[in-house]
């Protein structure tokens, strides 16, 4: 019988454990296939534009986008705040064909959008606009036949790359600010209201919140703007600039 040392015993354990781990066969770790995105899962952008009416020799009455963005369109945000990735309110009057238009655009993919479509369709505010003709009409995109994938498909393409896919961000940050302030002029409970009193509450309102834009509209948006940017002047390629 062979009797060995401790000490050689334990010589022997530590050789038995190297030779195990220098023939060890490495370890692959596989990832499971990434699931296949469905074209219902595809974010899109859309737009709910709202033609509203100007006859001719009038000033474009503003004050509707607040109660549209207001009354009608942050209900439907709250709703699907967590299925929306970006969204913004854009605003413009111009004596053409689009004439007095406020859009609500957002990043989506087709199932949320026929949801919020449907909402806004059945909005009892935008229905009495239509009927006493202060809407002209209201175009909604065709679920079926978008195209606008890219999250910079609806930024100016004379921009940069990098500024196209930025500003998406940007400017859903200066829609919640507006928005919240006209929340903060409308607080009581929109729906119960007739129609008349609720737009002359959105244009005291407008009243507020242009004045606000006015005297403080330098510091409080331009200036600090300026400063997230480092105070680096701006080429102004335009002028005279209303702000």
């Amino acid at each position: 019988m062979i009797f060995m040392s401790g000490t050689r015993i334990i010589s022997c354990f530590i050789a038995c454990l190297l030779s195990a781990c220098a023939y060890q066969q490495p370890v692959t770790i596989v990832s499971p296939p990434a699931a296949a995105v469905t074209t219902e899962q595809v974010q899109y952008w859309w737009r709910v534009n709202y033609r509203i009416a100007w006859p001719e020799n009038t000033e474009p009455e503003l004050f509707i986008d607040l109660l549209l963005a207001d009354a009608v369109i942050e209900p439907v945000l709250l709703m699907y705040r967590d299925s929306i990735a970006y969204w913004r309110f854009h605003r413009r009057a111009v004596r053409d064909e689009a004439g007095h238009q406020f859009s609500f655009i957002f990043y989506a993919d087709k199932s949320t959008a026929r949801s919020i479509y449907q909402q806004l369709d059945h909005n009892k505010i935008t229905r009495k606009m239509l009927e006493t003709k202060i809407l002209q009409k209201i175009i909604t995109d065709n679920t079926d036949s978008n195209t606008l994938t890219g999250i910079s498909a609806t930024s100016d393409k004379n921009w940069p790359a990098a500024l196209q896919n930025a500003w998406p961000a940007y400017i859903m940050g200066v829609s919640s600010a507006w928005l919240q302030l006209i929340n903060q002029e409308i607080t009581d409970d929109k729906p119960v209201y007739a129609l008349t009193t609720l737009l002359d509450e959105y244009k005291q309102a407008d009243i507020v919140i242009s004045g606000l834009w006015y005297e403080q509209g330098q510091h409080a948006f331009l200036h600090h703007l300026n400063a997230m940017f480092g105070y680096q002047p701006t080429l102004v390629k335009k002028e005279p600039l209303q702000f």
